[in-house]
This record gives C-alpha cells, sequence and structure tokens, in this order.
C-alpha cells in the first residue's frame, strides 16, 4: 500500500513539474528559430517617457539625457522624483524633464511613482506611454521601436531588459546576468516566435495612453509589473515582446545590494505565480483565448535557479525511492525532463550567452542556483512584501547603473 500511495505521489509531481520544465523547454528553442526582420511602421504618435526616481542623482541626469536623445520635439520625458532626500529633481529638471515632485512617507514605491507621473499627463495625454527605470539606459534606436510597435498593435509591448554585470564581475555575477537573459530576452524572444503574448519586466514599456490610463497604478506590489501585464491580457491588451529593442541596467556589486534586489525578484515572481497563473487560466477558459492560457503557462515557470533545484531534487528522490522498490518509470520521467531543460538551456547558452559566459562558467551553475535556496526559503517562511529599493553602487558620474 505505501509502494502504491508513493508511486501516486511521485506521477503527480512528475506531472505538476513538467508544466513549467516543458514550456520553459519549448520557449527556449523557439527562440533559436529565424524571425522575418519586422517590418518598421511609418505611424509615429506623441509620446511620453515616466522615470519613476527615489534619490537618484548622479544618476538621473544621464539617463534623463539618453533618453532625450532618441525623442522627437513633441515628446516629453517626465520623472516622478518620489520621496527624495536628494537632488534627483534638480538634476532632472536641468537635464531637461519634466518633474513632479511626490511626498507621501505612508505609501512609498514605484506604483505610486508611476500613477503620479501618469496622472501628470492626463490633461495633454501622448498617444503612447514609455516607462524606463532611473538606471537604464536604451540602446540606440530602442525607444523609436517601442513607440512604433505599442502604436502599430495598439496593445502594449515590452523590450528585452538585461542585465550587466559589474567591470569586476566574478562568475555568480556571470551566471545572474545570463539568467537574467534567459527570462528577458530569450524565452520572450520564443515567445515571439509562436505569436503569444509575454509578461511585463518593469523597464522599458510602451503602453497606449489610453490602456494604461483605465487601470490602477498606485499599489504597494513590490512586482507591478506583473500584475499590470496580466491585468491588461484578461482586459484584452496582451503585452507582446519587442526582442529588437533593448534596455540595459548593471547588476549591483555589493553583496547585501545583490540579496536585496534578488529576494525583491524570486518573492514577487512566486508570489505572481500563485496569486495571477490561476486568474489566467480561468479567464482564457471564461473568454476561450488561448493566449491567455500561454501568458499563464509562462508566468507557471519559476526562476531558473528554483526550475533547476526542483527538478534535480524530485531527480534525486525518484532514484532514491526506486532503490526502495518503487517502481523506476517516474525516475526516467524526471531525468528526462532536467536532460530536456539543461540542453535547451546549453542552447540558448551557446546562440545568446557564449559572449558573456564563458564554457568554464556553467560548471557554477548549480552552486549558484544551491546558494539561493535561503532565498525560496525565506519565500515561504517569511517573504518579502514591501517594495526596497536597491541600493546603489558607488559610480562615475556619466554612467547609468544599477
Amino acid at each position: 500500500m505505501m509502494v502504491l500511495i508513493a508511486e501516486i505521489l511521485l506521477w503527480g509531481t512528475l506531472a505538476v513539474l513538467a508544466i513549467p520544465a516543458v514550456t520553459f523547454a519549448a520557449e527556449v528553442l523557439l527562440a533559436l528559430l529565424p524571425g522575418a526582420r519586422p517590418a518598421k511602421p511609418d505611424a509615429r504618435p506623441t509620446s511620453a517617457v515616466l522615470i519613476p526616481a527615489h534619490d537618484e542623482s548622479g544618476m538621473i541626469g544621464p539617463t534623463v539625457r539618453a533618453v532625450r536623445d532618441q525623442l522627437e520635439s513633441s515628446d516629453r520625458v517626465v520623472v516622478v522624483a518620489d520621496n527624495c532626500s536628494d537632488a534627483t529633481a534638480e538634476e532632472a529638471r536641468d537635464a531637461g524633464a519634466m518633474v513632479v515632485e511626490r511626498v507621501d512617507p505612508a505609501r512609498r514605491g514605484k506604483g505610486y511613482a508611476l500613477a503620479a507621473g501618469l496622472d501628470a499627463l492626463r490633461a495633454d495625454p501622448p498617444g503612447v506611454v514609455l516607462i524606463i527605470d532611473a538606471d537604464c539606459t536604451p540602446d540606440p534606436g530602442a525607444l523609436d521601436v517601442l513607440v512604433r510597435g505599442c502604436w502599430d498593435r495598439m496593445r502594449p509591448v515590452q523590450a528585452a531588459y538585461l542585465m550587466r554585470p559589474p567591470l569586476d564581475a566574478g562568475v555568480g555575477d556571470r551566471v545572474s546576468a545570463l539568467a537574467f537573459r534567459f527570462k528577458n530576452h530569450i524565452r520572450p524572444r520564443g515567445l515571439a516566435r509562436a505569436g503569444a503574448p509575454c509578461l511585463l519586466t518593469g523597464s522599458g514599456m510602451a503602453f497606449p495612453f489610453e490602456q494604461l490610463a483605465a487601470r490602477t497604478l498606485a499599489t504597494d506590489d513590490i512586482v507591478e509589473d506583473m500584475r499590470l501585464g496580466v491585468e491588461l491580457a484578461i482586459a484584452g491588451h496582451a503585452p507582446a515582446a519587442m526582442p529588437g529593442a533593448v534596455v540595459t541596467s548593471d547588476l549591483p556589486g555589493a553583496a547585501e545590494a545583490k540579496r536585496t534586489q534578488r529576494t525583491r525578484w524570486e518573492h514577487g515572481h512566486l508570489a505572481s505565480m500563485a496569486r495571477h497563473a490561476p486568474r489566467l487560466v480561468w479567464a482564457s477558459l471564461v473568454q476561450r483565448r488561448v493566449a491567455l492560457l500561454a501568458l499563464a503557462l509562462e508566468l507557471a515557470v519559476p526562476p531558473m535557479s528554483l526550475l533547476l533545484l526542483l527538478l534535480a531534487g524530485f531527480e534525486a528522490i525518484c532514484i532514491g525511492s526506486w532503490l526502495l522498490g518503487v517502481h523506476g518509470l517516474p525516475a526516467i520521467g524526471g531525468g528526462a525532463l532536467l536532460a530536456l531543460c539543461a540542453s535547451a538551456a546549453l542552447l540558448g547558452w551557446a546562440r545568446f550567452g557564449r559572449g558573456e559566459v564563458r564554457p568554464a562558467d556553467l560548471l557554477f551553475v548549480p552552486f549558484y542556483a544551491a546558494s539561493k535556496v535561503p532565498i525560496y526559503v525565506r519565500a515561504v517562511t517569511r517573504r518579502q512584501r514591501a517594495w526596497v529599493r536597491t541600493a546603489r553602487d558607488p559610480q562615475d558620474p556619466d554612467a547609468c547603473t544599477r
């Protein structure tokens, strides 16, 4: 009887793990396919770039100038200096931005800042609103691609939002940047190849003004971008990936800043999975929209480190159970899922990540994944719920880093 119960549990767990594992592998493999270069739409509406900023003195000026260099004379840059105690507002004005100063210590976070910036645009709304984080630099031409793509599709679009390792990066930083590339570039590229929607990733986003203005932005959600993307998708405006547009930030170098940033990302992702994936599945059934189911599957893929740990841990349990007399087929199935994901990851690295991560660095991946176990444990025992700004590294005043 105990053997039968064990086999049922193993088969059930295998079926659950197969969903994110197969989704991950399919997205990466689709990203390897060549795609036709999209035609550049002729229409270009007026646009406004919202930059939420909290104590970004020394950084906000270069960011505003980098953004303004890609805009037309009729476009605007709006910086929301949110609960700032430094010269962020003055430096943003000096760089040519319109500045909204917001002081409300009881309601802090990016969502509140974006709501204030959007309110400032309502009297004279642009056609398209872009959101760029204060520590990001758009690649040349990226903002034009986003504005035209958003207007042509009449739906939100998301750039590839990437992270650069620090100049003195160790192998852990390089592996972290590669994991970020999988999440924000490779997998969305695969979704675009399949014509499926993507999640919003926080920076490098563009929206038709009316669609964004209809949403509630003033929340303290630590991953407001995922929530916003889900709500827009359910409302009929599913975001689309624009892998040809790239915005870049820097990974923090300080250990505490790394821990803070990764905790916010990982905890927010896991909370969004639990909260929004069922909503998307239900909405896909009610609205009979396959695109919402595809987005639910995308959201159901946990962070790469956690996916690797879950598959490896399950395989170890299956092998141990096999040795104790339980049927060996679950072990074979678990091994196949692990091999599928590992093969897809290697192919993705070979195509998109070899310039940043050396072959020898890949040997460190299991140790990098294991180092994040405490973050995942805290996601269950003491999940981060409040927004916490990532501390900035000391920097060159002409650099735009995170």
